[in-house]
């Protein structure tokens, strides 16, 4: 049996347990190997000092994204990322992973770099969709703790790369993925896209979290689709390709799984560009939630829906019935559609159906009379609904972290741990600087 350990650095979302661990930790329980996850990103939030804590915010991003910052910072705890390093280590895995994306590529490395100096023996690896960039791994591939660079989907390649290494002794360079072993550095190419049946992929595996150190620990995370079923230009397609999506049966089937394990759990975030990419997906799901009758044992779920595949008046009640409470919108889009119009109905039939709706901060002066929370802050406000928009708006203003002359353009969410992060995290950035103005 092969142990890895699997890694999620800062910074990142604290809310719930990240959903690219558990994707991947769900793959090696299913090749029957053993991994054991390490969030040191909701660690070091829990155990830093509350001034220390406002750089998990949005507008700290710049901050993480500048190297010689990061490279600050993890001195600042240097003893805390000793102990974590040790503890990596316990068990003499044969591999340790950080997973990483732009946001949490710089610290990853600061921790691989204490881990390699506990053992010089340790194979780490840094990976994930983000790495896709040729550019990217060659800069990575060069630093002298890590052994490997993984790009893409890890999903199928997984599997195969631990039959090999189970096979032959060595991690071999398959596509995706590039290796260096004595100094000599081998590539498998440019990663194969992400082609086969969703609905086949493994279950994720939350059973490793530690979840009361989430800030939401009766949250859980779930993805139903990865990249944007338009294909913009700007949503992602860098990462996954092809936009791809889950079953509302396979949604149900994971859902109910986790619940077995986390019988706490009471809510379902989902965490995709757009849920409902798949109407019919959705649609399925929220049937089957009815039908095992989970919204009586009190289970709700949110999720993000575009203006592009809204669903209709009657949808709306069916998904209110199936314990939907909140839908936010992305009407970044509503000029590009049918008009400020067709957006205020959407909003209105949301509420009609008796779910909130949330918006970025930028949508707040147009449709405030129907919003119930800001995207930028996640917050539900209890004042009357066009003060809430404002009085969240004025909260980003107040919170706003000043980082001078660093880009307030880089890529993070701390929603989209499946890699779909690239066109949220600039919309949430960009609506916080609005709102700042």
């Amino acid at each position: 049996m092969i142990r890895l350990a699997l890694v999620q650095c800062p910074v990142w979302g604290v809310d719930d347990p990240p959903l690219g661990l558990a994707q991947l930790l769900g793959c090696v329980a299913h090749c029957n190997h053993h991994a054991r996850p390490f969030d040191l990103n909701v660690r070091l939030w829990k155990e830093c000092t509350q001034d220390e804590k406002r750089f998990w915010s949005r507008e700290a991003l710049p901050l993480w994204n500048d190297r010689a910052w990061t490279v600050e910072r993890a001195r600042a705890w240097e003893a805390k990322l000793a102990r974590y390093a040790e503890e990596i280590l316990s068990d003499d895995p044969q591999a340790v992973l950080f997973w990483a994306a732009e946001g949490s590529q710089w610290f990853s490395l600061e921790a691989a770099k204490r881990v390699k100096a506990k053992n010089a023996a340790a194979k780490i690896f840094i990976g994930g969709p983000y790495f896709n960039a040729a550019s990217r791994v060659d800069a990575f591939i060069a630093e002298p703790c890590l052994d490997g660079v993984i790009a893409g989907s890890a999903d199928d390649l997984l599997a195969k790369l631990l039959g090999l290494y189970q096979a032959c002794g060595r991690w071999m360079p398959l596509p995706g993925m590039t290796v260096k072993e004595k100094g000599t550095v081998e590539s498998g190419g440019r990663p194969v896209p992400f082609t086969f049946d969703w609905d086949l992929a493994p279950l994720c595996d939350f059973s490793g979290f530690a979840t009361e150190l989430y800030r939401k620990p009766l949250q859980m995370p779930v993805a139903s689709s990865r990249g944007c079923h338009w294909s913009h230009p700007s949503c992602a397609r860098d990462y996954w390709g092809k936009y791809s999506f889950k079953s509302g049966d396979r949604i149900f089937t994971e859902v109910a799984k986790a619940l077995q394990g986390q019988k706490f759990w009471r809510h379902v975030q989902f965490y995709d560009l757009d849920a409902n990419g798949k109407p019919d997906s959705l649609k399925r799901f929220s049937e089957m939630i009815l039908e095992n009758r989970l919204p009586e044992a009190g289970l709700t779920w949110s999720a993000r829906v575009s203006l592009d595949s809204v669903p209709d008046a009657q949808r709306l009640e069916l998904f209110a019935r199936a314990g939907c409470r909140e839908i936010v919108y992305g009407l970044e889009t509503e000029l590009s559609t049918d008009g400020p119009s067709a957006a205020e109905r959407i909003l209105r039939e949301t509420h009609a159906a008796g779910i909130g709706c949330i918006v970025s901060a930028a949508a707040l002066d147009r449709f405030g009379a129907w919003v119930d929370g800001v995207e930028a802050e996640r917050a539900v406000l209890d004042a009357p609904a066009r003060h809430r928009g404002l009085a969240a708006a004025s909260a980003v203003r107040q919170k706003r972290l000043e980082a001078p002359g660093r880009s307030s353009e880089m890529e993070w969410s701390p929603f989209f741990s499946q890699g779909t992060a690239g066109l949220r995290g600039r919309r949430c950035v960009k609506s916080a600087a609005l709102a700042a103005h």
